[in-house]
């Protein structure tokens, strides 16, 4: 749909029109108090459904793309990433994380809150909190120190390795300073 903030004026214009009609259809107010006008916005509307959903569908919406992005990439979708469809994605989850603390806008729904909590509950792991991501590297390390009777090595050519090796020099660097 034409955002009402676009920076060009006719989208800003057409994006200022539509939030009229959005308005005017919930009182039924100015041109919606006209029956035959109603009935084809109504009729407009469902012509394009998919750009109209409310907060609530599009919320459902959105945590069906996440998860289809979990399954397809087994992560979650970053809010840095260079494609606009997977940044939008882990900018909303971000969103979505912030107001589950503090239960506002989408989350002050109690269906909405108990399907996100659901939501992340059948995916623990990528919802884990900063002691808990810490608690699983050096689970990692030591199944690693086990395995290999050495530590993992921050120039491995394995990237998982090499990885567990510049975690575990960032951890000493820390405990130094």
């Amino acid at each position: 749909l034409p955002s009402s903030k676009s920076k060009s004026l006719d989208v800003k214009r057409l994006g200022q029109w539509l939030c009229n009609q959005k308005t005017n259809e919930k009182s039924r107010n100015r041109i919606m108090s006209d029956e035959t006008i109603y009935q084809n916005w109504l009729a407009f509307k469902a012509k394009y459904p998919e750009f109209f959903l409310d907060n609530i569908q599009l919320w459902k919406k959105n945590v069906e793309q996440v998860e289809e992005y979990i399954r397809k990439h087994n992560k979650l979708p970053s809010s840095k990433s260079k494609s606009p469809d997977v940044k939008r994605l882990g900018q909303w989850l971000d969103h979505q994380k912030q107001n589950e603390k503090s239960r506002k806008y989408t989350m002050s729904n109690e269906t909405i809150y108990q399907s996100w909590l659901a939501f992340k509950a059948k995916y623990p792991d990528f919802f884990l909190d900063n002691a808990q991501v810490w608690k699983k590297k050096v689970e990692q390390v030591e199944e690693y120190i086990r395995k290999h009777n050495k530590l993992p090595s921050q120039h491995s050519k394995l990237s998982d390795v090499k990885r567990l090796g510049q975690w575990l020099g960032d951890q000493k660097k820390k405990e130094k300073s």
